[in-house]
């Protein structure tokens, strides 16, 4: 996996939680260890053209109504289809920017609606797959990304 791709994703994040919640997350760990990941919440959007693969956000609950009610500006207490929207919509915005940034570097990407995992095992085929996993830190709780690039 070339380190463009893992610095312009942490780049895009730090971008994107800053332009709309005014926070930038604190980058905590990366490790290319994917075993066992899963969420009370997680999205992923993927990637088409020059870097084949998807961006994977992972939240605990907490997290996820924490980003949802700073999106919504209210308060929310419910995990419920319109405040997910929320997650979806924020792996939309970080995607949008990496591959904004890519396309500067001469790399022809797009990306594909988002979707919503719930609940879900995610599970990286290693034979297929190489995934970088990037924790960080923030005021809404721990942010998970996981760059899955196809081998």
């Amino acid at each position: 996996m070339k380190p463009v791709y893992i610095k312009y994703l942490i780049e895009s994040i730090h971008e994107i939680f800053n332009e709309n919640f005014g926070v930038v997350p604190e980058k905590n760990k990366i490790s290319f260890y994917t075993h066992g990941l899963s969420a009370d919440v997680a999205a992923s959007i993927g990637l088409v053209g020059n870097l084949e693969g998807n961006i994977i956000i992972f939240l605990n609950k907490e997290t996820a109504l924490n980003i949802a009610s700073q999106m919504f500006q209210d308060e929310i207490k419910e995990l419920d289809p319109l405040s997910l929207s929320s997650i979806t919509e924020l792996i939309n915005f970080i995607a949008g920017r990496m591959i904004t940034k890519l396309f500067q570097l001469k790399y022809d990407n797009d990306i594909t609606p988002p979707e919503l995992l719930n609940n879900e095992n995610i599970i990286f085929d290693e034979t297929k797959i190489l995934a970088c996993r990037i924790l960080f830190n923030s005021s809404f709780g721990q942010l998970e990304f996981a760059l899955a690039k196809k081998r």
